[in-house]
């Protein structure tokens, strides 16, 4: 899975091809935005109870503050006197010093630091991702980390470029460095044109501390213990391990039961089943309802009905964010109210929930991805991002609303293939209701098909109900 879901280096490259996209079918060109917004706005879900998972662990519909969407936090860790120390389930690190490096500046973590992973695969992917202040201008640190079952590495490093609408600095850094044997941490500094770290000592892939003092053979495990998040759909998933040799096993012979302490604030969804998740993973999907603290615990039987171990996820839930600023129907006799944006704003809303509820009632069964961030910014296409819950699959929508036809035609107009080839297939739709579609699948060698133009139609059509 990508390691975030904002609009992330290879998200980016996928909208420049978009922008360099082929002449547009008629009528597509046409496109009369009406939105005019002093900044971007991140669009939360509304739909119900919508599941949102990554093959690693949990991705929020809704997050904290209008920031891109990233996998569940863990809890912050500050810089401490002598250096810096970050802790999460699946790395390490601790440094003297760490330095991002821009065109005017250099940025250094503050104490309102998040640091979050992506639990990935064992041994094969995870990552490192640090989110930081710095007067106001957003600064970020991500780390992603490779492992071949030998050795591990970091394969590349991406950090923003402190503007005050911050965007990752591009080209990203890719390679292999600081490659070690697993299970081995790396000591020295990471020195690359974005970023200084000095004296460092780095470890991926750790160890689960279960495998560390096991007091049984096997063992359930969170992929995230701990969840400090609010309102809104996730996906959270748990793996069995053989503590004797710390592998994860596969998960299909035992039988998975969750209860929660408190279902007022988290309610618990039914069991499903998602052709083609990875074998060592377990998914449950849960709600979070409302604010407050409670505990989700889950319990692995075998087919005898024998519990074979147990495991306990710590949740906050913090009130879901507020999109826009409310109308004040009050205002002063020199504000003006723009009804039109506000409307505009109820239809993007809308048609986004469309989307998800199809994907969370399984109405779109034959696709295994799921919305992960959508963006509206000044006087631009609203941006779509959908992953696949099982690999790095990721499909960019931008939809823009137009002038319907005259007279009233609400006909379906089918997709335009643009191009295509096995890695990706772009297309345009444009709808005689007025609102247009640009559309971008992709997808990498050893990941699942692409979605058939039938698919894609039938996602853009749940975007225009």
């Amino acid at each position: 899975m990508n390691s975030t879901t904002d609009l992330d280096t290879k998200i980016h490259k996928m909208l420049d091809q978009l922008d360099r996209a082929a002449p547009a079918p008629p009528r597509f060109d046409n496109l009369q935005p009406r939105r005019a917004t002093n900044q971007p706005r991140f669009v939360a879900v509304a739909a119900a109870a919508i599941m949102i998972a990554g093959v690693g662990g949990l991705i929020a519909v809704n997050n904290r503050s209008n920031e891109p969407i990233q996998p569940a936090a863990q809890p912050p860790t500050a810089p401490v006197a002598d250096g810096f120390s970050f802790e999460t389930p699946t790395v390490k690190m601790d440094a003297a010093s760490i330095e991002v490096i821009t065109a005017d500046r250099s940025w250094v973590p503050t104490d309102d630091l998040d640091v979050n992973s992506d639990p990935g695969m064992p041994n094969e992917y995870t990552t490192l991702e640090l989110t930081w202040h710095d007067n106001a201008v957003e600064q970020r640190i991500s780390l992603y980390f490779q492992s071949d079952g030998i050795d591990w590495w970091i394969n590349e490093i991406g950090t923003y470029d402190g503007q005050a609408q911050g965007e990752w600095t591009e080209p990203a850094v890719t390679g292999q460095y600081a490659r070690t044997p697993l299970g081995t941490p790396f000591v020295g500094d990471l020195v690359v044109p974005n970023l200084r770290i000095e004296n460092m000592t780095l470890e991926a892939f750790r160890r689960p501390a279960i495998c560390d003092n096991p007091t049984q053979p096997i063992a359930l495990l969170a992929d995230y213990p701990v969840i400090d998040s609010n309102v809104g759909g996730y996906g959270a998933t748990f793996q069995m391990i053989d503590t004797a040799t710390c592998t994860p096993l596969a998960v299909a012979p035992y039988e998975f039961d969750y209860t929660v302490d408190d279902p007022a604030i988290v309610a618990i969804q039914p069991n499903e089943l998602i052709d083609g998740y990875p074998e060592i993973k377990t998914r449950v999907g849960l709600t979070f309802l409302q604010p407050g603290t409670t505990t989700v615990r889950a319990t692995a039987s075998d087919d005898t009905g024998a519990i074979i171990s147990t495991a306990a996820m710590n949740i906050t839930v913090h009130p879901a964010p507020i999109d826009d600023a409310p109308i004040d129907t009050m205002a002063p006799p020199d504000t003006v109210v723009d009804t039109e944006q506000s409307d505009l704003a109820a239809q993007i809303d809308y048609r986004i929930g469309s989307l998800a509820e199809q994907l969370a009632a399984g109405r779109l069964a034959t696709l295994d991805y799921t919305i992960t961030s959508t963006q509206t910014a000044t006087e631009a296409p609203t941006t779509i991002v959908l992953e696949s819950i099982t690999d790095d699959r990721t499909v960019v929508i931008r939809m823009g609303d137009g002038t319907p036809l005259q007279p009233e035609n609400h006909d379906r107009v089918s997709i335009t293939i643009v191009d295509t080839n096995d890695l990706q297939v772009r297309g345009q739709l444009a709808s005689n209701s007025g609102w247009t579609f640009e559309v971008l699948a992709e997808r990498s060698t050893s990941d699942g098909p692409l979605p058939t133009p039938d698919e894609l139609q039938e996602i853009l059509y749940s975007l225009d109900p």
